[in-house]
């Protein structure tokens, strides 16, 4: 599996590892950043597992415009792309996936898209909050920059997304 490390955090997720993931039909998205995690799939005609080398859970809801980011937080996932709205997403409390968190996804009976979403701009002025995951996933081969990135409800930032195909029981 391939891994990437995310030290502080990143717009809406943080995830310090490794995603494994399959099903094509599908489209995952994942979001990398601070102590907060989150993974999106699109469809539900595959099984999906998400693991953490911390015991972290995550828990699947329906990516929908409006959806609660984290699930004990009433921020907002809005702006989302087309190609997102209908997919899975996997979350679990913010805060949980600290620096040097792993996380694996599988996805069982097709190939599918990985799509992370990463902090790009931080528009009141602190640091960025990637953890160094947009230049991790910017020069890993197989992560292509996507052209839309959804956005978080009360937050002063800009996200990118990056995308990568990720094949039947393969790993990302």
């Amino acid at each position: 599996s391939r891994q990437a490390q995310a030290a502080a955090h990143v717009a809406w997720a943080e995830w310090g590892g490794r995603r494994h993931v399959q099903a094509a039909t599908h489209v995952l998205w994942a979001e990398w950043g601070g102590p907060q995690g989150r993974l999106v799939q699109m469809s539900s005609s595959f099984n999906i597992l998400a693991t953490s080398n911390n015991g972290v859970g995550f828990e699947q809801v329906a990516l929908v415009e409006g959806v609660q980011a984290w699930p004990d937080t009433e921020q907002q996932i809005t702006d989302l792309p087309p190609h997102l709205v209908g997919g899975t997403l996997l979350h679990c409390p913010r805060g949980a996936l600290i620096s040097g968190t792993s996380v694996t996804v599988t996805a069982m009976g097709a190939d599918m898209r990985v799509y992370v979403a990463v902090e790009a701009i931080q528009a009141d002025g602190f640091s960025l909050r990637d953890g160094g995951l947009t230049q991790a996933l910017a020069s890993t081969r197989g992560w292509l920059l996507d052209e839309s990135a959804p956005s978080l409800c009360g937050e002063a930032s800009t996200l990118t997304m990056f995308s990568m195909l990720a094949f039947k029981d393969r790993s990302v």
